[in-house]
């Protein structure tokens, strides 16, 4: 096999009897597995102590948050009507058309579950995913890099990189406090900015409302949650010294 079959193009990874393994693809399965090897070291930062198996179940429920949160979040957000008129191109997740904030609801609504199910406090919970999670943005972000999508230039690599330095500042966080939630408050605010100041160098695909784009007006939200949330647990923190 040549080099040319094995990186057919800068998108594409690898082509085997015609069927295309894409670099997306396999960064998202790295940032699954990351999660999985992960989560059960991370988990002490806050005195859990599931097993191996139940961080399987909840990184399979995280991944099916993220890939049908932000498929129906890109159809529901962004496209509604074309995919009303073609309800078949639903399903043709290879063509593209994901949504960041539709994966947060997923994997939202997934945690949840989960908490419920192993009986574990959500906070707890969403203070450890928290750093894998940006990790995984971070993974995203290089797969748009490589694709050469939906960012101007190299800004996508650039975006990468400060999701990586908010995954140190997160993984900073869950070792030195210790009050439940503070991790994932201050993930929201900073993903929250962070999105809102990139979401300027995107390469526009639909109308600005009110001088905005559409992203930004979908990342405020997630900021005044990040936010409420910050705001609670310092002063709760505050409340137990």
């Amino acid at each position: 096999m040549s080099i040319i079959e094995l990186l057919p193009s800068r998108a594409v990874l690898i082509r085997l009897n015609g069927v295309e393994i894409h670099w997306y693809g396999v960064l998202y399965v790295a940032a699954f597995w990351l999660a999985w090897w992960w989560l059960p070291k991370l988990q002490r930062y806050r005195s859990l102590q599931l097993s191996r198996d139940e961080w399987t179940v909840i990184v399979a429920a995280g991944a099916a948050g993220v890939l049908i949160g932000g498929r129906l979040g890109y159809i529901l957000f962004y496209e509604p009507a074309f995919y009303f008129h073609n309800p078949a191109e639903i399903f043709a997740i290879w063509r593209g058309g994901m949504s960041s904030h539709g994966g947060f609801i997923g994997v939202g609504v997934a945690l949840c579950w989960a908490a419920r199910h192993l009986k574990t406090p959500l906070v707890v919970l969403l203070d450890v995913v928290a750093v894998p999670v940006a990790i995984g943005l971070a993974l995203g972000r290089f797969g748009n890099w490589l694709n050469s999508e939906l960012y101007i230039g190299n800004v996508a690599l650039l975006d990468a990189a400060v999701h990586l330095s908010v995954a140190g500042v997160l993984f900073s966080l869950l070792q030195t406090r210790k009050t439940p939630g503070i991790v994932v408050a201050v993930f929201l605010v900073l993903y929250s900015i962070q999105r809102f100041i990139f979401e300027e160098f995107r390469v526009l695909e639909w109308p600005e409302m009110f001088g905005v784009t559409r992203g930004q007006i979908l990342t405020i939200p997630v900021l005044l949650l990040g936010g409420w949330l910050l705001y609670q647990q310092v002063a709760n923190s505050k409340r137990l010294e």
